[in-house]
C-alpha cells in the first residue's frame, strides 16, 4: 500500500473523533513539503507521486468494503490506526508526524562589520586664512612700530631741517631783495617725509620771470650759495624740465650771518637744539635741500608752471578724506627708498606720484576707511604688482566735488597714444596735458620687485600654514571658526613667531 492509500485509509476510519482526519491532513502536507525538497532521500519514489490517481492501485478497497468491516469488527477500528502509526513511524524517508515536528531558530544574522570612521575635531580650521590672520596682526604690529619710530625720528629732524631753511632763506632774501621770497612745499609740510628725505624750498616774487631767466638766476643763486661754509653740496641742474638747485646743508657748522643761526661754540648739536638725551645717533646733521624758482611766463597767464604750492594744498585736502592714506604712502615711500626708486632723475617716482598711486588704489578699491594697514598695503602691491596694466592703462585724480563723495569718475582710465606710451602714464590734476611719469623708466623694474615681494610672503605664509597644522590639536581649543582668528596665541605659535623673520625685512 502506498503512502496516499494509508492516508486515504485512515480518512475514512472517522475513529478518534476526527484525529484520524486531521492527521490524514497533516500527513498530507509532509508529503507535498517532501516531494518539493530538492535533497529529498526518498528511495525509488518518483517525484510525480502527486499526480497517480489513488484507483488505480489494485490494494486500495473501495469504500462500502471499508465500512462493513469496520462495522463487523468494532475491536479492530483501532488497528489502522496503529497499523499506521506503525508504518509512518519517522524514518530516514518517511513522512514526518506532528508529535515529531520541531521549529529550530534561524541562526543569528551578524550586522555588518563597518570600519571606525575617523574622529574629526570639534572645530575645523582654516589654515589658510588664520595664517593670513596671524601674518596681518604680526605685520600690523611691526607698521605700528615703525611708524612711531618714523615720527620720532621725523620730529626731531624737523628741528634740524627748520635751520637749514631759516639758513638759505636768510641768504635767498639778502641776494634778491627786497622782491624775493621763499616757501615750503612738499612732503615737509604735509608730514609725508621720512628721515632721508630732502625738503622743497620754492623761490618766489619774481613777476617778469621766464624760463630761460630761471636758469640764470638759479646759476646765479648756486654761485652765492657756495660761498657759505655750512653749504658742504651743490649741484645745479638747470637742463631739467623744472630747473633745481641740489644742495647739503650742515647745520654743525656755525653760520656767518644772523646770531640766532649761529651754535654755540662751546655747545654740543645736541644742546644747541634743543634735542633729548635719548635722541638716537643715526640722527644726521647735514639736510639734504631742492631749491626750485616760480615760472610765470612759460605756460598761459590762467597756468602755473611750478605746481608745488598748489600740489602740497592738494595732498593735505587728500589727507583728510582718506584715513589710511598718510601711513600708505610712508611705507611706500620707505620701500621705494631702501630700493633705490625713489631717484626722479634716475628713471625713479617723487613722492607727488605716490601720493596719486595711493590715492587712485584707494578709489578704485573703495577702501577709504579701512584701518587695516597690513592687509591694504599687501593688496596695494600686488594691485600694481600683478593687476595694473601700465601699458594700456593710465592714472589721474579728478578733481571735481564727485571725487570727493567717492561717485565720480574713475581713477584710471585708457592710456592716450603718446610718444612715451611705454611708461608709466599719470596725468597732473592741474595740467591735463602733462606727463608726470614721463622719464620713470623704471617702473617696470618696480613692478618686478612688487611681485618678488608677495612671493616671498607667499612662501613665509606657506611655513606659516605648516607650523599650524602640526599644531592643530592645541590651536583648535583658541580658534574662532567665524573670525578664523585665534581668541589666545599658544607658547608654541608665540615661540615660532619669536624666531622668525621679521615682515618688515619683507615688506618695508
Amino acid at each position: 500500500m502506498c503512502i496516499r492509500d494509508r492516508i486515504e485509509t485512515v480518512d475514512r476510519s472517522g475513529n478518534g473523533n476526527g484525529k484520524g482526519k486531521q492527521e490524514a491532513v497533516i500527513r498530507r502536507k509532509a508529503t507535498n513539503n517532501n516531494k518539493e525538497s530538492k535533497e529529498s532521500k526518498d528511495n525509488g519514489k518518483p517525484k510525480s507521486l502527486k499526480a497517480m490517481p489513488v484507483k488505480s492501485s489494485p490494494a486500495i478497497s473501495t469504500p462500502r468494503e471499508t465500512k462493513q468491516s469496520e462495522v463487523t469488527k468494532p475491536r479492530e477500528a483501532t488497528a489502522p490506526k496503529e497499523v499506521v502509526e506503525k508504518k509512518v513511524a519517522p524514518t530516514s524517508s518517511s513522512i514526518m508526524v506532528i508529535s515529531d515536528f520541531r521549529y529550530e531558530e534561524p541562526a543569528p544574522i551578524e550586522p555588518k562589520k563597518v570600519p571606525p570612521k575617523p574622529i574629526e575635531p570639534a572645530v575645523k580650521i582654516n589654515f589658510e586664512k588664520l595664517a593670513q590672520n596671524l601674518i596681518e596682526d604680526k605685520l600690523n604690529g611691526e607698521i605700528a612700530d615703525f611708524t612711531k619710530s618714523l615720527k620720532f625720528e621725523c620730529d626731531l629732524l624737523k628741528k634740524i631741517r627748520l635751520v637749514a631753511y631759516n639758513r638759505i632763506q636768510y641768504i635767498v632774501t639778502t641776494v634778491y631783495r627786497p622782491y624775493a621770497r621763499t616757501e615750503l612745499f612738499g612732503s615737509f609740510v604735509t608730514d609725508l617725509s621720512l628721515p632721508s628725505s630732502d625738503i622743497d624750498i620754492l623761490i618766489t616774487g619774481f613777476q617778469t620771470l621766464d624760463a630761460e631767466e630761471c636758469r640764470s638766476t638759479l646759476e646765479q643763486m648756486s654761485n652765492e650759495l657756495k660761498k657759505h661754509r655750512c653749504v658742504v653740496n651743490i649741484k645745479p641742474i638747470l637742463t631739467a624740465s623744472i630747473p633745481v638747485v641740489k644742495l647739503e646743508v650742515d647745520c654743525s657748522i656755525p653760520f656767518d650771518g644772523i646770531p640766532e643761526l649761529n651754535l654755540a661754540a662751546n655747545a654740543s648739536f645736541r644742546q644747541a637744539l634743543e634735542l633729548s638725551e635719548d635722541t638716537p645717533e643715526r640722527i644726521s646733521k647735514i639736510v639734504k635741500i631742492d631749491l626750485t624758482m616760480e615760472i610765470l611766463e612759460a605756460y598761459p597767464s590762467t597756468m602755473q608752471a611750478h605746481y608745488g604750492l598748489v600740489s602740497t594744498e592738494f595732498s593735505k585736502k587728500m589727507l583728510t578724506l582718506f584715513r589710511p592714506l598718510q601711513e600708505l604712502i610712508l611705507l611706500f615711500k620707505n620701500y621705494l627708498i631702501t630700493r633705490g626708486f625713489n631717484n626722479t632723475f634716475k628713471g625713479g617716482l617723487s613722492s607727488y606720484c605716490v601720493l596719486i598711486l595711493v590715492t587712485a588704489f584707494l578709489l578704485e578699491t573703495a577702501n577709504r576707511n579701512n584701518s587695516n594697514l597690513a592687509s591694504l598695503y599687501i593688496k596695494l602691491l600686488t594691485f600694481y604688482g600683478e593687476e595694473f596694466k601700465a601699458l594700456s592703462t593710465g592714472i589721474t585724480i579728478p578733481l571735481d566735488q564727485c571725487m570727493i563723495n567717492a561717485v565720480g569718475p574713475k581713477p584710471f582710465f585708457p592710456k592716450p597714444k603718446r610718444p612715451d606710451s611705454s611708461l608709466l602714464f599719470i596725468m597732473d590734476p592741474f595740467n591735463p596735458m602733462r606727463n608726470m611719469t614721463q622719464y620713470a623708466y623704471l617702473f617696470p623694474d618696480i613692478q618686478e620687485s612688487f611681485r618678488g615681494t608677495l612671493n616671498r610672503l607667499e612662501a613665509y605664509k606657506g611655513e606659516v600654514v605648516r607650523f599650524l597644522m602640526s599644531q592643530s590639536e592645541s590651536l583648535a581649543k583658541h580658534y574662532n571658526p567665524s573670525t578664523c582668528k585665534l581668541l589666545q596665541h599658544t607658547e608654541a605659535l608665540t615661540e615660532f613667531f619669536r624666531h622668525t623673520n621679521s615682515l618688515q625685512e619683507i615688506l618695508l
